[in-house]
């Protein structure tokens, strides 16, 4: 979260509330002024789908793929003749949703889930035909499962990025935080989500990040112009809001407002939205991290997730132990005590010395590796050599007792 930012967009709706005390504002008005919060006003009304693309001429042309329902030589048109060609992508205008230029792997398991770790890139108008391309680019030569779109209009979710696996997300991350033409263009990020290296992140299931935003703002500059507390607005008088809401609503269960307002149906949108509200409020803390994040994103997917941290926490300690063992041992003794720990849990397998045991019991080691392997297709023999071979242990010079 951006605080100074939130705040000053806080304190641009206030001041419209004050010179208009009659009017009543809409959430869609905030939408409006969200979604393009940092953008130069210059370029608040390009429309990518009828401009004509600097690049189009340049692009071998494909006449079975050009979209009739776009401009000939818009961007969007040049992106779906590229794209055309692309082993793992489909890109594509549906007639339904014209003002979206859809990307879609051709793996399908970011097309069908239900939840997504959702990745904000918002370019400005000068380089968001050849970012779009080398971004959309990147994900079709690493075969990432996604499921993407590029709005029409140059706002700060006019690159939406939908994929359901961390390890992608973080190649994704680390694309763009490294690619220099994309780190010139970049506009700034919606100041009210979590933000990673300028990038901001969302988990928003069926409903939207930004629009739930836009709502609790309107509620929140209601509340401050029926109380007269305009002058009062902040950010941390919105998020006391907030919070209050969502405790009145999802703990409390004694205030239906946000019920009423959301116009929520059933349990799948109660849940949905204590999962949007619960992730804004901790977005709030300024300790919030990329790791809590993602734990985030696997409570609402309902998987089990290790983080990166944590699979560095795992190596160390298996590599510790296949050494400790084998020292105390010998190869392949060692390994199979180790080996038997994970499978069984018995502690006695595992010594005692530099509190070996206890941290290996004491931790989520097990669980932990159980979900490494899962997630990797690897069984634990081909883990634990891929370990030897990354901290170069040599088993049989310890089993000798001639260290590595």
């Amino acid at each position: 979260m951006n605080e100074a930012k939130a705040n000053e967009f806080l304190q641009y709706w206030a001041e419209i509330y004050r010179e208009n005390p009659g009017v009543e504002i809409s959430s869609k008005s905030v939408y409006s002024e969200l979604v393009r919060f940092g953008v130069p006003q210059q370029e608040r009304l390009v429309d990518l789908n009828h401009i004509q693309s600097k690049y189009y001429p340049h692009v071998k042309a494909n006449p079975s793929a050009i979209s009739p329902i776009c401009h000939p030589n818009s961007p969007f048109n040049n992106w779906i003749q590229i794209f055309s060609f692309a082993k793992n992508t489909d890109c594509f205008v549906n007639p339904k949703w014209s003002y979206f230029c859809q990307f879609v792997s051709k793996d399908n398991r970011a097309r069908v889930a239900n939840e997504h770790i959702k990745i904000y890139v918002p370019l400005d108008e000068a380089h968001i035909e050849q970012g779009a391309k080398q971004l959309f680019g990147f994900l079709d030569e690493k075969g990432i499962a996604h499921s993407s779109k590029i709005g029409t209009h140059i706002r700060f979710d006019n690159i939406v990025i939908r994929v359901v696996d961390p390890n992608d997300a973080e190649q994704i991350l680390n694309f763009i935080k490294r690619n220099p033409y994309i780190q010139e263009g970049l506009l700034p990020a919606n100041p009210f989500a979590f933000q990673k290296d300028g990038i901001a992140l969302a988990c928003d299931g069926s409903k939207s990040y930004n629009d739930t935003v836009s709502v609790l703002i309107k509620m929140y500059m209601d509340y401050c112009r029926a109380n007269n507390r305009l002058t009062q607005v902040n950010v941390k008088d919105y998020e006391a809001f907030v919070r209050a809401k969502y405790q009145q609503q999802f703990l409390v269960h004694n205030n239906n407002d946000l019920y009423k307002v959301f116009n929520m149906n059933g349990e799948d949108d109660l849940r949905n939205y204590r999962e949007i509200i619960g992730l804004m409020i901790k977005t709030f803390s300024p300790a919030f991290s990329y790791d809590d994040y993602l734990q985030h994103y696997a409570t609402c997917a309902n998987i089990e997730l290790v983080t990166e941290k944590q699979v560095m926490e795992v190596n160390r300690l298996l590599a510790e132990a296949m050494e400790a063992m084998t020292l105390r041992f010998d190869h392949p003794t060692g390994y199979e005590n180790v080996r038997s720990f994970f499978y069984t849990g018995r502690e006695n397998l595992i010594t005692r010395k530099d509190n070996l045991r206890s941290r290996m019991v004491n931790s989520p080691f097990r669980k932990s590796l159980e979900t490494i392997l899962k997630a990797k297709g690897m069984t634990y023999d081909q883990y634990a050599n891929m370990i030897i071979n990354q901290y170069h242990i040599d088993l049989e010079a310890l089993s000798n007792g001639m260290g590595k």
